[in-house]
């Protein structure tokens, strides 16, 4: 009962997450938005991670090679984004 609880209540903090950047992106100035774009889609891409991880990790169920590969795939990318915004800042700034 309370992993099935567990589920929802993430769920509707997924969602939230996605109607927040979903307007963010809209209100954003498009000269200024590819490093915004960086940082949020990087933090998207963590949180993606973090949402899809959590299940097999209180579950303890043995992942596949194909959603092993996509979990580490998102991990990198979320990484790898927000290391680009970080490294650009740094860029600019200098």
């Amino acid at each position: 009962m309370i992993d099935k609880f567990l589920f929802i209540i993430l769920s509707f903090f997924a969602l939230g997450f996605i109607i927040y950047f979903e307007s963010f992106y809209r209100k954003r100035e498009r000269v200024k938005s590819y490093l915004k774009f960086l940082l949020v889609t990087g933090i998207q891409l963590i949180i993606l991670f973090l949402f899809q991880f959590t299940p097999y990790l209180l579950l303890r169920t043995p992942l596949s090679y194909k959603e092993a590969i996509l979990l580490i795939l998102e991990l990198i990318l979320g990484g790898l984004f927000i290391g680009f915004y970080i490294v650009h800042k740094k860029s600019r700034v200098l």
